[in-house]
């Protein structure tokens, strides 16, 4: 393979409701049966983006879940998974208790993917759950308590938090340290003022699972898109980094280039005009 190019979802590929627009459906899909090599990499589960991408005609694995896991989308099995070790579910529980935070444990066994939750006990809490369970069907289920469940075996892959940010802050610095944890901290794309913290393990991350799907599929080099802090990983383990024009400060400083808006239908341009730019010409 000559070139991958993969793309985060939300404020990047996707349109302002969460949507692939027709014409980036149009562009993409024509790209790909010229042979153009692309895919996704995405904090998203299967469950909440299969319908999403269901318009494109993917036929590579798909980076889920900040680099926690990669999944064969034909088979729809799990390639790699990266699991969380017991000790460090404890401290990222019990840091949740002290600063009165509540959020989401997600477990996979026998690639079945599940979100267990304690309470709902905010509107984004609640919002979040509702549209993944009832717009795509994704499997959430109550308990008493995340540590119950955990010590059992050793299958869980991320905890998703939603608050403000000097909440979500805090529980980053209780977990300083630890060696065996990592973490995306980033603004919510469709809620001001709402902020996300996601942990993993420490060998997970976009830029890891990058590194893996490049391995795997033996591509000469990666072209990477994004919009959000959680994605400076991905930009940095790629050979060209690409910013979209609403793409947070940060990550335009780290970009090698900045196109236009998600809305604008940008990253499938910008392929397009690459692979025109690689066509050879025919002499005149």
């Amino acid at each position: 393979m000559d070139r991958l190019y993969i793309s985060d979802l939300d404020g990047t590929l996707l349109g302002k409701n969460a949507e692939i627009l027709p014409e980036t459906a149009e562009t993409l899909n024509r790209l790909i049966r010229d042979g153009v090599s692309f895919t996704c990499a995405t904090a998203r589960t299967w469950a909440s983006c299969k319908k999403i991408l269901a318009p494109l005609d993917l036929k590579l694995p798909i980076i889920l879940m900040n680099g926690v896991l990669i999944l064969d989308v034909a088979t729809e099995k799990y390639i790699s998974r990266e699991t969380i070790p017991l000790p460090s579910i404890r401290r990222i529980v019990l840091a949740m208790r002290k600063h009165g935070v509540n959020g989401f444990l997600y477990k996979v066994a026998d690639d079945r993917l599940t979100a267990y939750y304690e309470t709902l006990d905010s509107k984004a809490l609640y919002d979040f759950y509702y549209e993944r369970a009832t717009k795509y069907y994704k499997a959430f289920e109550k308990t008493d308590d995340f540590l119950k469940i955990c010590a059992a075996d050793e299958n869980t892959v991320y905890l998703t938090m939603l608050s403000d940010e000097k909440s979500l802050h805090a529980i980053v610095s209780e977990l300083e340290g630890d060696d065996a944890l990592a973490h995306s901290f980033y603004k919510d794309t469709y809620v001001d003022g709402q902020w996300y913290l996601e942990i993993y393990s420490a060998h997970a991350g976009k830029d890891k699972a990058l590194s893996r799907l490049r391995d795997l599929l033996g591509a000469e080099s990666v072209t990477a898109f994004g919009d959000n802090y959680n994605d400076l990983p991905l930009l940095k383990a790629a050979d060209v980094g690409i910013a979209v024009e609403n793409a947070v400060d940060a990550l335009k400083a780290a970009a090698d280039e900045i196109i236009g808006k998600n809305t604008e239908n940008a990253v499938p341009l910008y392929i397009n005009r690459q692979r025109n730019l690689r066509k050879p010409q025919k002499n005149s």
